[in-house]
Protein backbone atom coordinates (compact mmCIF):
# COMPACT_ATOMS: atom_id res chain seq x y z
CA UNK A 1 0.00 0.00 0.00
CA UNK A 2 1.69 3.18 -1.21
CA UNK A 3 -0.32 5.52 1.00
CA UNK A 4 0.54 3.52 4.11
CA UNK A 5 4.22 3.59 3.12
CA UNK A 6 4.16 7.35 2.43
CA UNK A 7 2.57 8.08 5.80
CA UNK A 8 4.88 5.82 7.80
CA UNK A 9 6.71 7.35 10.77
CA UNK A 10 10.17 7.23 9.18
CA UNK A 11 9.02 8.87 5.95
CA UNK A 12 7.36 11.68 7.88
CA UNK A 13 10.62 12.23 9.79
CA UNK A 14 12.53 12.36 6.50
CA UNK A 15 10.08 14.88 5.06
CA UNK A 16 10.31 17.08 8.15
CA UNK A 17 14.10 16.85 8.09
CA UNK A 18 14.43 18.21 4.55
CA UNK A 19 11.54 20.67 4.75
CA UNK A 20 13.65 23.58 6.18
CA UNK A 21 15.89 23.55 3.12
CA UNK A 22 12.97 24.03 0.76
CA UNK A 23 11.32 26.62 3.00
CA UNK A 24 14.49 28.73 3.15
CA UNK A 25 15.00 28.27 -0.61
CA UNK A 26 11.46 29.47 -1.29
CA UNK A 27 11.81 32.44 1.05
CA UNK A 28 15.10 33.39 -0.59
CA UNK A 29 13.42 33.52 -3.98
CA UNK A 30 10.46 35.49 -2.64
CA UNK A 31 12.69 38.30 -1.50
CA UNK A 32 14.95 39.54 1.25
CA UNK A 33 12.17 41.39 3.07
CA UNK A 34 10.55 38.15 4.20
CA UNK A 35 13.88 36.80 5.48
CA UNK A 36 14.21 39.82 7.75
CA UNK A 37 11.18 38.76 9.72
CA UNK A 38 12.27 37.31 13.03
CA UNK A 39 9.38 34.88 13.28
CA UNK A 40 10.17 33.31 9.92
CA UNK A 41 13.80 32.79 10.85
CA UNK A 42 12.83 31.26 14.19
CA UNK A 43 10.40 28.91 12.48
CA UNK A 44 13.09 27.80 10.05
CA UNK A 45 15.50 27.17 12.92
CA UNK A 46 12.86 25.11 14.70
CA UNK A 47 12.36 23.04 11.57
CA UNK A 48 16.13 22.52 11.23
CA UNK A 49 16.12 20.78 14.59
CA UNK A 50 14.11 18.03 12.93
CA UNK A 51 17.30 16.95 11.12
CA UNK A 52 18.30 15.27 14.36
CA UNK A 53 15.28 13.02 14.01
CA UNK A 54 16.95 11.27 11.06
CA UNK A 55 18.96 9.31 13.64
CA UNK A 56 15.81 7.28 14.22
CA UNK A 57 16.10 5.96 10.70
CA UNK A 58 19.67 4.81 11.37
CA UNK A 59 18.54 2.97 14.49
CA UNK A 60 16.92 0.27 12.37
CA UNK A 61 20.25 -0.72 10.83
CA UNK A 62 22.60 -0.35 13.81
CA UNK A 63 22.65 -2.97 16.53
CA UNK A 64 24.45 -0.54 18.84
CA UNK A 65 21.70 2.05 18.53
CA UNK A 66 19.08 -0.64 19.02
CA UNK A 67 20.83 -1.71 22.23
CA UNK A 68 21.04 1.92 23.38
CA UNK A 69 17.33 2.40 22.66
CA UNK A 70 16.45 -0.73 24.62
CA UNK A 71 18.63 0.39 27.56
CA UNK A 72 17.01 3.84 27.62
CA UNK A 73 13.51 2.37 27.45
CA UNK A 74 14.19 -0.09 30.26
CA UNK A 75 15.68 2.58 32.55
CA UNK A 76 13.09 5.29 31.85
CA UNK A 77 11.92 5.58 35.47
CA UNK A 78 15.46 5.79 36.82
CA UNK A 79 16.40 8.49 34.33
CA UNK A 80 13.28 10.44 35.30
CA UNK A 81 14.25 10.19 38.95
CA UNK A 82 17.78 11.38 38.13
CA UNK A 83 16.41 14.39 36.25
CA UNK A 84 14.09 15.18 39.15
CA UNK A 85 17.03 15.12 41.60
CA UNK A 86 18.96 17.36 39.22
CA UNK A 87 16.07 19.84 39.05
CA UNK A 88 15.70 19.91 42.84
CA UNK A 89 19.45 20.43 43.23
CA UNK A 90 19.44 23.30 40.76
CA UNK A 91 16.52 24.91 42.56
CA UNK A 92 18.08 24.53 46.02
CA UNK A 93 21.54 25.76 45.05
CA UNK A 94 20.18 28.66 43.02
CA UNK A 95 18.11 29.72 46.05
CA UNK A 96 21.20 29.43 48.27
CA UNK A 97 23.28 31.43 45.79
CA UNK A 98 20.61 34.11 45.54
CA UNK A 99 20.31 34.32 49.34
CA UNK A 100 24.07 34.60 49.84
CA UNK A 101 24.53 37.23 47.13
CA UNK A 102 21.40 39.24 47.94
CA UNK A 103 23.17 41.73 50.22
CA UNK A 104 26.00 42.39 47.74
CA UNK A 105 25.27 45.59 45.77
CA UNK A 106 26.86 44.44 42.47
CA UNK A 107 25.27 41.01 42.35
CA UNK A 108 24.19 39.43 39.09
CA UNK A 109 21.57 37.34 40.90
CA UNK A 110 18.58 39.69 40.85
CA UNK A 111 16.13 36.81 41.35
CA UNK A 112 16.14 33.08 41.98
CA UNK A 113 15.30 32.24 38.35
CA UNK A 114 18.28 34.32 37.20
CA UNK A 115 20.52 32.28 39.49
CA UNK A 116 19.33 29.00 37.89
CA UNK A 117 21.96 29.44 35.18
CA UNK A 118 24.71 29.56 37.79
CA UNK A 119 23.39 26.52 39.63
Amino acid sequence: NKLHFALSFMNIIDALAILPFYVSLTLTHLGATLMELTNVQQAIQALRIMRIARIFKLARHSSGLQTLTYALKSSFKELGLLLMYLAVGIFVFSAVGYTMEQSHPDTLFKSIPQSFWWA
